[in-house]
């Protein structure tokens, strides 16, 4: 698996790209700057995940994303590097600060829409023969830290390293 976040900063005009948790690449157009954000024009234009030709269910001709999909998040705010790379493991509750949509692709293989589980109600339409199925994503169950013993509240730190052993 590879773990895939894009993100766009609004006080420095610039999208990022980053990759496994590490900044793959930033990029800013200076003839036309990312000021803003624009709200969706028309609503038979949704957002699309992985297709350019989602609107008409057309399975032949192959523009849509050859692959896998474990997890879909939607954030207001720019996240991170760090933020990324600590969480990019994690499913979460859904609840977070400002997390806006999550797609968690945990729904049954038949179902034709995909649950919002920040409670938004932002439902997505899956098209073009998608469709949820088991994930083979395997999470890491182990992890290399040290000290052995602590007694305070872990955070994750770019500077920071323990071990903890699951058992």
């Amino acid at each position: 698996w590879t773990h895939v976040a894009a993100g766009w900063e609004g006080t420095s005009t610039a999208a990022r790209l980053i990759i496994d948790g590490y900044e793959a690449a930033r990029a800013t157009n200076p003839s036309f700057p990312l000021t803003t954000l624009n709200q969706i024009e028309s609503q038979k234009l949704p957002t699309q995940l992985g297709s350019c030709n989602g609107l008409y269910d057309d399975t032949v001709k192959f523009r849509t994303f050859e692959g896998q999909i474990d997890e879909f998040r939607v954030w207001g705010r720019a996240l991170s590097e760090q933020e990324v790379r600590c969480g990019r493991l994690q499913s979460l509750a859904g609840n977070e600060n400002g997390l806006i949509l999550y797609y968690r692709c945990n729904d049954a293989a038949t179902a034709q829409s995909l649950c919002d589980a920040t409670g938004h109600n932002l439902f997505g339409l899956m098209r073009s023969g998608a469709r949820c199925a088991n994930s083979d994503r395997v999470s890491p169950l182990t992890y290399t830290t040290s000290p052995s013993n602590f007694g305070g509240t872990l955070y994750c730190t770019g500077d920071t390293t323990f071990t903890i052993t699951v058992t």
